[in-house]
């Protein structure tokens, strides 16, 4: 088995919680953790929305739906219609078509499924239904497809490498009956099969009560394992199968044992979701299970830290947090995140209401938690659901917010809300990964940042908690820092890659075994110079993943450029001033007629094709496993990242009013940023 912590050499005690334990000879970082502050209350910002009178159920999601870099928003309107809210550059959205799902959903889970670059949807309902909305080529329409197998009442979804074969596979947690296992064959095809893993439950009963799941390397051993909460109501022997929480470990040999009772990770409670996360940046995964004390009256809701052997303690007393897990009544969703971004993983618990409250509890770096739920107050209602991400790409994290009631009731009367993060000056990173020999969506890899806060660690998930899917691009919270010292990536595949001294308040890109090829791009019109190229993890100091500039030394020329008549090949395609009559009038070549397109095969020449999104590991100039750069110093690209846009030159104005063609041709098309 592979094993991510031997990889970083690395056992990291935080410096919070070193005390006597900071034995001299001891490899430990060295600086005070951030304390967590009160945040600024988060901004109601749903007029951006163009539909603000959708009202979700449990159900939602954010991710990128259209390959540019920027987190969108998924949503079932009256757990139904499908909406998606595309983020745009200035902040504001643009919304798709509403689609009939024809379904009244419990869950939706988003990902790549087949491989083409755009994500893909599964939505299922209380009813048998089980439906995948598979992307087009270009992520501009969607293709529903019927999945077959055994019916179900859907509570939670979501995608993973279950086999490790490179292929998304779909794991859905049932109501009624025992969860069900799809295998994915990479082109979007799925077959019901239980040959890898069989969720049945330890005690001889029905194997029903599954409702959330989150798939986790729990003990970062290298292949994913699989957490199920467990709840049946109107069962109150607290050992009943239908009650007992499993925790299914992979042996990366293609089985699956439930070790939920020896690891500490069975409470016998009526759980509804689950989460895990580093709390401590001590190298290992934390828990906590959210269980509904108000069903049978047994089994409390808990935080548990991990040993750094993968046995788990509570430690919910000594957090500070007793009062607020009891406050939040029956839990919905859960969530560890860095919402103040002060390098410490926050939970975040939605409720099914009823005089309850949400908590949103800020983590003071030292395993303690601060009540922060004045930072959301709304002044509607309490959150019954959210979808997590980055919806104003600032770098904090914000969150498409519901309001319903019960388990899964759209709201009545209130909208969804667009509920966005104030910010403060503590600094992040995002990370975005392109898997190649792993599946595309880099489902199950896990990154790992070291720095003075020790190590941070985050997995990439497409489906979680009680039927929600949050963002895929990672997010940490640096507090003061503006660099980090090493990102470590460990892929499905095992491939591992390691990148240096990463400046921080920017999103980089990663493709799996660092295979893309960058190039210096001096004029900064976000295409390079063909003969610089090298192959590195992360485009640094001015370089770009575009290779196809004729004249790196001059911002005007450049592919898909406007040719205007000034003797230059202003579009890259070996000639000068072609189509443009009046330039040639006179000359023995004559001229074409019509005028230049601004095309050429050898480069994009639509703002989709931005370099702010993922690079297609397809066109990637080479194929070797290792960064190439050594430069100790990261740029502001990231990973391809974003260039300059400048005005059009002015200089062949007089030229052109001489020929009488005053300056309407100077406009050119906007170049690369």
């Amino acid at each position: 088995m592979r094993t991510i912590k031997p990889i970083l050499g690395l056992k990291v005690v935080p410096p919070a919680l070193a005390g006597a334990a900071a034995l001299a000879g001891a490899a430990l970082v060295a600086l005070a953790p951030t304390s967590a502050m009160a945040m600024d209350p988060f901004i109601d910002s749903s007029p951006l929305l163009n539909n603000q009178e959708s009202t979700s159920g449990a159900p939602m999601a954010v991710a990128d739906m259209n390959g540019d870099g920027l987190d969108d928003i998924v949503r079932l309107d009256d757990t139904r219609w499908l909406e998606i809210e595309y983020q745009q550059e200035d902040g504001s959205f643009t919304m798709s078509e509403r689609i009939d799902t024809m379904l009244q959903s419990w869950s939706l889970s988003v990902a790549d499924l087949d491989g083409n670059g755009y994500n893909d949807i599964f939505a299922g309902d209380a009813f048998n239904d089980k439906v995948v909305f598979l992307a087009n080529e270009d992520g501009t329409d969607y293709t529903r497809t019927s999945l077959n197998g055994p019916g179900l009442f859907v509570q939670c979804s979501s995608f993973s490498d279950v086999n490790n074969d490179g292929n998304l596979d779909l794991f859905i947690c049932a109501d009624t009956t025992k969860s069900s296992v799809y295998h994915g064959d990479g082109k979007g095809g799925l077959t019901h099969d239980y040959g890898t893993l069989d969720p049945a439950a330890i005690v001889g009963t029905d194997s029903s009560g599954n409702y959330g799941g989150v798939w986790s390397d729990y003990d970062l051993d290298g292949d994913v394992d699989l957490y199920i909460s467990k709840c049946r109501q109107g069962v109150a022997d607290p050992q009943d199968g239908r009650r007992l929480n499993q925790l299914f470990e992979n042996d990366g040999a293609g089985g699956y044992t439930d070790v939920a009772d020896e690891r500490g990770l069975r409470p016998g409670g009526q759980t509804w979701a689950t989460d895990f996360g580093d709390i401590d940046n001590d190298g290992d995964l934390d828990a906590i299970v959210i269980n509904h004390l108000d069903f049978q009256n047994d089994a409390l809701s808990e935080l548990y830290v991990n040993d750094g052997d993968n046995n788990f303690t509570t430690i919910t007393e000594a957090a500070g947090i007793r009062t607020a897990l009891s406050d939040v009544g029956r839990g919905i969703q859960v969530i560890f995140a860095d919402f103040d971004n002060n390098a410490y993983l926050d939970i975040l618990i939605s409720t099914a209401g009823g005089g309850s409250d949400q908590q949103l509890l800020l983590n003071n770096g030292d395993q303690t938690f601060t009540a922060d739920n004045a930072a959301l107050t709304f002044g509607i209602g309490t959150i019954q659901s959210f979808g997590i991400g980055d919806l104003n790409n600032d770098g904090s994290l914000d969150m498409i917010a519901g309001f319903g009631s019960g388990f899964n009731g759209p709201s009545a009367s209130i909208g969804d809300r667009l509920m966005l993060n104030p910010g403060n000056d503590n600094h992040w990173l995002k990370v975005h990964l392109t898997g190649v020999e792993s599946n595309r969506a880099a489902l199950g890899a896990v990154v790992q940042i070291t720095g003075p806060w020790g190590t941070q660690t985050r997995e990439i998930r497409g489906g979680e908690s009680y039927g929600i899917s949050h963002s895929l691009i990672e997010h940490f919270g640096l507090g003061e820092a503006e660099t980090v010292d090493t990102v470590t990536i460990t892929w499905p595949s095992g491939q591992v890659d390691t990148i240096e001294n990463v400046d921080g308040d920017q999103t980089i890109d990663v493709t799996e075994g660092c295979v893309t090829e960058f190039f210096l791009d001096v004029d900064g019109d976000g295409f390079g110079d063909p003969a610089t190229g090298e192959v590195a993890c992360i485009a640094r100091d001015g370089r770009v993943a575009d290779g196809t500039d004729c004249a790196d030394d001059d911002e005007n020329n450049y592919p898909g450029n406007d040719e205007v008549c000034d003797g230059n090949d202003n579009n890259c395609n070996d000639e000068a001033d072609e189509g443009l009559d009046a330039c040639n009038a006179g000359s023995s070549s004559g001229g074409d007629d019509t005028e230049g397109d601004g095309s050429t095969s050898d480069g994009p020449t639509t703002d989709s094709d931005t370099t702010t999104g993922p690079v297609d590991p397809t066109t990637a100039g080479s194929t070797s496993e290792s960064e190439s750069d050594t430069d100790d110093s990261a740029g502001a690209s990231g990973g391809g990242g974003g260039c300059s846009v400048s005005t059009p030159s002015t200089d062949t104005t007089f030229l052109l009013m001489l020929l009488g063609l005053g300056v309407a041709p100077l406009a050119r098309r906007r170049k690369r940023g």
